[in-house]
């Protein structure tokens, strides 16, 4: 058995249950009742055939003691005892009423107590609890259009719509429309018609929501920040390869629109008009880039005749705000994907964003995607501070891509947008800074007119939006960017390796060339000094030389070369006049 179903048990059973603790005079009350109606039936019955009969004196002989006379104590304690009941269970359901649900307001707790009453007989309608845009309820308790409640979250918001009026959905005829805006018409008992008045679906934020009969939850909203992601997204470059990436989005119902400027840069005509990318100071702004503006949206934000989205005001005990406008626009605003098939309010901004995508990179070719700084890899900090300064860097090129895919998502949904220029009207240039004291900057402008493939409509804020590494889909294309990898750090290895081995070289030559200076020097101090023996001068040389061979790196025919011309400097006036050969024996090859 239900739950609901058991309680309703247990409240019409208490009274029965207390009654049996005065067993003897429920017994000769209720002995008194079924007496009491025997004998007005009788005398009812009675009373009749003698008026058919026309019997006078019989009549005036029935008396109304034998009729009333059931009627004793028992019987008036019993009814008094069920009015009691009656007041105290309607009194005890209206105070608990206002503990069962945290309500404030009098409507409000005369609704929880009918709500309360309705469960209570288990002829309720909807009980429901929305947490984080959830539903959580039985089945049967949401198709039931009796009043309900529901208990939405502070990051919830639900939609409610009429069900069981079929004029709800549509416009009233002819004469109905005729009969509002006439004289009230009178109905068949007297009573004033009430004129027509079509019921609109309505949105709840968070709190007590209480549902009118008839009424169905259509939809509930999460009012956090949503992210979506897709999965790889196989698109084709401007050189015709195709590459995959992700694409990611974050957005929300309840924040407020971003505020950007926009500005006229190079020109003066529509197309002109840029989302301007600045960076700004205390005193300056300076013009870092721009994104296109839509023709249309140029021409609403230059009139200035849409009015500035109201913002909420500031709670900090309502995390989420929420806008009623907003939500019923994104419910009943519903978006096609590629395939025509309707699709939630929370995938409008995934499937642009896929779109965005597509065509920017069929703009861009494949090999902007990717560095030829192959050798620097390891070196990743070095690397992303050296493409800070380099336009024209992988890490730039694609830090600049990101940031433009972002703001033409922004831009589909709800944006602000700042019209700034300088005070002569002349337009801006990129690079250029400018003094916040010469700028004129116009009312902002929010644009919520619906567009096809933009989803501002909806109420929309996107927050954030990117896409992952790009890489190539086929096989057979990493290959060979691999094989293009893999030559470009031969190349640049080969000739590193050619780099280094000319500087090793010179490096030895300096050496040596330092080397035989020395040499040089020790050489002339000897032949300078006192002459000594020629063995002794010999020896002199040899230790100089075994230093300085030491002391340096100098390769074995180097040293041959040198104890050669050493042997012939200081032995050529040795040798034998008529033999040529020298007087004492040649010098080693060695140092020793």
């Amino acid at each position: 058995m239900k739950i609901y179903r058991a309680l309703w048990l247990q409240l019409y059973l208490v009274p029965v249950i207390a009654a049996g603790l005065f067993y003897d005079k429920v017994g000769e009350g209720l002995k008194g009742f079924f007496l009491f109606g025997y004998n007005f039936l009788k005398f009812v019955f009675l009373f009749v055939l003698f008026l058919v009969l026309d019997r006078p004196d019989e009549r005036n002989a029935l008396v109304w003691g034998d009729v009333y006379s059931p009627l004793n104590i028992s019987v008036l304690f019993l009814f008094l005892g069920g009015i009691a009941y009656f007041i105290f269970y309607q009194l005890f359901l209206f105070v608990m009423a206002q503990f069962v649900l945290p309500v404030t307001e009098w409507p409000d707790r005369k609704k929880a107590y009918a709500r309360l009453a309705l469960y209570a007989r288990g002829k309720h309608g909807l009980a429901v609890f929305v947490k984080g845009g959830v539903k959580i309820a039985r089945d049967h308790e949401l198709e039931s259009s009796k009043p309900g409640v529901a208990l939405v979250d502070l990051s919830s918001a639900v939609v409610l719509v009429q069900h069981d009026d079929i004029k709800s959905m549509s416009l009233p005829s002819e004469d109905e429309w005729q009969a509002s805006h006439s004289k009230p018409a009178k109905t068949k008992k007297g009573k004033t018609a009430t004129s027509y008045e079509p019921k609109e679906p309505e949105a709840k934020g968070p709190g007590v929501v209480f549902t009118e009969k008839g009424q169905k939850i259509d939809d509930v909203v999460d009012l956090r920040k949503q992210t979506r992601t897709t999965d790889f997204l196989e698109v084709y470059t401007r050189n015709g390869i195709k590459v995959k990436s992700k694409v990611t989005v974050v957005f929300s119902l309840s924040d407020t629109p971003e505020k950007v400027f926009v500005g006229y840069v190079g020109g003066k005509n529509l197309t002109d008009l840029k989302i301007l990318k600045v960076s700004q100071s205390d005193t300056e702004l300076t013009i870092n880039g721009g994104v296109s503006v839509d023709v249309d949206d140029a021409i609403d934000i230059l009139r200035a005749s849409l009015p500035l989205f109201d913002e909420a005001p500031s709670n900090p005990f309502i995390p989420h705000a929420f806008d009623s406008d907003r939500v019923l626009r994104a419910v009943f605003n519903q978006a096609r994907d590629r395939d025509g098939k309707l699709i939630p309010w929370h995938r409008a901004p995934l499937e642009a964003a896929a779109d965005i995508f597509r065509k920017m990179m069929s703009d861009v070719p494949y090999d902007r995607f990717f560095s030829g700084d192959l050798l620097n890899l390891t070196r990743r900090e070095e690397v992303e501070e050296n493409d800070k300064n380099d336009k024209n860097s992988v890490h730039a090129f694609l830090a600049g891509l990101k940031e433009d895919f972002a703001l033409k998502v922004k831009a589909r949904g709800l944006m602000t947008f700042q019209f700034i220029e300088h005070l002569n009207g002349d337009p801006f240039s990129y690079k250029e800074t400018v003094s916040l004291d010469f700028l004129r900057k116009q009312t902002p402008v929010t644009l919520t007119r619906e567009k096809f493939n933009f989803f501002r409509h909806m109420g929309i804020v996107v927050k954030s939006a990117s896409f992952s590494d790009v890489q190539a889909s086929s096989p057979e294309i990493q290959e060979k960017m691999l094989e293009a990898w893999k030559a470009k750090m031969e190349r640049a290895i080969s000739s590193s390796n050619a780099e280094y081995e000319l500087e090793a070289i010179r490096v030895r030559n300096r050496s040596r060339a330092l080397a035989q200076e020395e040499m040089t020097h020790l050489l002339s101090g000897i032949f300078q000094s006192t002459p000594h023996f020629d063995e002794a001068l010999a020896l002199r040389v040899l230790q100089a030389l075994e230093t300085s061979v030491a002391d340096s790196d100098m390769s074995s025919a180097d040293l041959h070369e040198i104890l050669k011309n050493i042997h012939d400097w200081l032995l050529v006036d040795q040798q034998d006049d008529k033999g040529g050969g020298p007087k004492n024996p040649p010098l080693p090859n060695s140092g020793s």
